[in-house]
């Protein structure tokens, strides 16, 4: 199976919403890019970089996006999926 790449998204926020819409029945995988830059700015100058400089990326499994009105379906591990989606108790 191949993957295209889509669309590219930068922000210096901790979080972020993408401008998109995922289509229902396609499959999708997520590549999450997190990077820390010493000297540069990557919302006043994109693109520049200076060091010190790091980053970690995560590659999800395919997605498929499912049709609204379907509930969430888990596969794999539930146990797992269990201690992901429950907040940890302090």
């Amino acid at each position: 199976m191949f993957y295209f790449p889509s669309e590219k998204f930068s922000t210096a926020q901790t979080s972020m919403t993408p401008p998109i819409t995922l289509q229902e029945g396609r499959i999708f995988v997520l590549l999450v890019t997190a990077q820390v830059d010493g000297l540069a700015s990557v919302e006043s100058s994109p693109n520049r970089s200076g060091l010190p400089i790091a980053y970690a990326s995560f590659v999800s499994a395919p997605v498929t996006i499912a049709s609204p009105g379907v509930g969430l379906v888990i596969q794999g591990d539930a146990s797992s999926a269990e201690r992901i989606l429950t907040p940890p108790s302090y």
